[in-house]
């Protein structure tokens, strides 16, 4: 197991029930599931009750600082159970069995996809709010300037980039045989025939 936080982007994470990776496809999974997810959503919810009440009380303070606070797996592990005493290794060893338990790792599973799609939607929400109220000034401004400006600031958004300056860079072409021995005369140059 790894001890960077589970939401790193790209980061995967085994567990039982499968492999969660943090990409951009697991937004696109979040969305088509999330029709599926409304027919169940009550019986999930008691279910996941369930589940949660049946952790030890050091079980759900492993859960809760890992995934609610964003600790390490080992913080999380050391600040939910007295390993004060406990070398790095037995440490990393518990904490894999912590996150391969059949009743936790679901539990960790869900309290992380739950956290990605309120994330998710914050930010859809905010960049909605943003670029509606941009383009309604746009529109109905005080003055030129004031429209001009809410114009300019949508057209520097991701996506459209119409202010972008793009700076091409030169491609090298040369034969990689060229290059070395460029380098090699440099270096030869510098520090002498050594």
């Amino acid at each position: 197991m790894s001890d960077r936080c589970p939401w790193d982007t790209n980061k995967t994470i085994d567990i039982p029930t499968g492999n969660i990776q943090r990409t951009d496809s697991t937004v696109v999974q979040l969305f088509n599931s999330k029709k599926e997810n409304k027919r169940t959503n009550g019986e999930d919810r008691e279910q996941a009750k369930e589940q949660w009440v049946s952790l030890t009380n050091k079980q759900r303070g492993f859960v809760r600082a890992f995934v609610d606070k964003g600790m390490t797996e080992s913080a999380a592990y050391r600040d939910a159970y007295d390993a004060e005493n406990m070398n790095d290794n037995t440490v990393s060893r518990e904490v894999s069995r912590l996150m391969v338990h059949p009743k936790i790792s679901p539990i960790i599973k869900r309290r992380l996809m739950a956290r990605e799609e309120a994330t998710l939607h914050s930010a859809v929400s905010r960049r909605r709010l943003v670029l509606e109220g941009l383009t309604q000034i746009a529109k109905d401004g005080e003055n030129d300037s004031v429209k001009v400006r809410a114009l300019e600031l949508l057209g520097k958004t991701a996506g459209v980039d119409l202010f972008r300056d793009v700076q091409a860079t030169p491609e090298d072409t040369r034969p990689a045989d060229e290059v070395l021995e460029e380098v090699a005369a440099k270096l030869k140059a510098a520090f002498g025939e050594g």
